[in-house]
């Protein structure tokens, strides 16, 4: 692992060393406070252009396997107190450092994250830059020049491009492996707009005995529905939302 840091917009530098993808990267800085569920995270598409801090010290203990995936990484960094340099699971596929460097990812580990975290507390969250550039002045401008997630449409990014019904099986214990979706008839036919949906969420509503269709946030999810489907899920998305188009408008008739 070689030396990089991260660069916060108030001017505060953490300095570490980098895994994952060797590369600059920018984005808000958020904090999660989860003990287990690292993978989960990383691969989280509500995560979209935030950089997640990780507040357990030691991350990457079991690896990272292609079943746990919530979506694709979307993140744009992975902030740790300790990377694991083994892995050690029998599910593994290999490490979290092969995960984001496969999708161009940087993370940063060995720096004291819970000053972070407090700054975060206190502040709010903020734009920051994961770099190996020992220039923080011109890391620092960057990072005050890049756009302010609230009010960001980050949905096209992580949004399905067509619509398709779900039928994946989920995961349950290690006897059992991949439990196939019920063939039983599914009385409840729901449409979920995919502002950020995961394969877990969509897999449990699945195993329930949901009939369950996906489809992209635009056209409206109105246009994909007629009278045998019975309601719509709106998955939680990325960025503030406050000031976007919420889809429940089109879907209120």
């Amino acid at each position: 692992m070689k030396p990089a840091a991260l660069v916060l917009e108030n001017g505060a530098t953490f300095s570490g060393v980098g895994f994952g993808a060797p590369v600059e990267a920018i984005g808000e800085v958020v904090f999660n406070t989860s003990i287990t569920g690292y993978q989960e995270i990383a691969t989280d598409p509500s995560y979209c252009g935030q950089m997640v801090v990780m507040t357990a010290s030691h991350i990457g203990n079991v690896g990272q396997n292609r079943q746990d995936d919530e979506a694709s990484p979307a993140c744009r960094g992975l902030i740790v107190r300790e990377i694991s340099p083994s892995v050690s699971n029998w599910r593994s596929e290999g490490s979290l450092s092969e995960l984001l460097a496969s999708h161009g990812i940087p993370g940063l580990a060995e720096i004291d994250t819970r000053r972070l975290t407090r700054i975060l507390r206190d502040e709010g969250a903020m734009r920051g830059a994961i770099t190996p550039d020992r220039d923080f002045e011109a890391v620092l401008a960057r990072v005050r020049r890049a756009p302010v997630m609230t009010g960001l449409d980050l949905v096209p990014q992580v949004t399905c491009a067509a619509p398709y019904a779900f039928t994946e099986a989920s995961w349950t214990a290690p006897d059992q492996m991949r439990v196939p979706p019920s063939a039983a008839p599914r009385p409840l036919r729901v449409v979920a707009t995919i502002l950020a949906s995961s394969v877990p969420s969509c897999s449990n509503s699945s195993a329930l005995g949901l009939w369950l269709r996906s489809c992209p946030r635009r056209p409206p999810p109105a246009r994909y529905c007629g009278a045998s489907h019975t309601a719509f899920f709106f998955p939680m998305g990325p960025a503030t939302r406050r000031r976007l188009p919420m889809p429940s408008t089109p879907c209120a008739s």
